[in-house]
């Protein structure tokens, strides 16, 4: 039996100026997925952050399609 996550996902976009007029017209406003706990807007504890990035032909939002 899989755990639950207790805190929020937000999706927010980052633009990434090298990508700004690239030959293929790829689109240089990505989405960011972030998780964060709930007692992420409580106090001034600090958190351990983990990146991780889809590959050059995967997108980020096939992530949420997994069970």
């Amino acid at each position: 039996m899989a755990a639950a996550l207790v805190g929020r996902w937000q999706e927010l976009s980052f633009e990434g100026s090298a990508l700004k007029g690239n030959p293929r017209g790829d689109p240089f406003v990505r989405p960011v997925y972030v998780w964060t706990p709930a007692s992420y807007d409580e106090g001034e504890q600090r958190y351990p952050t983990v990146y991780q990035l889809q590959g050059f032909t995967g997108m980020a939002p096939a992530w949420f399609n997994v069970r």
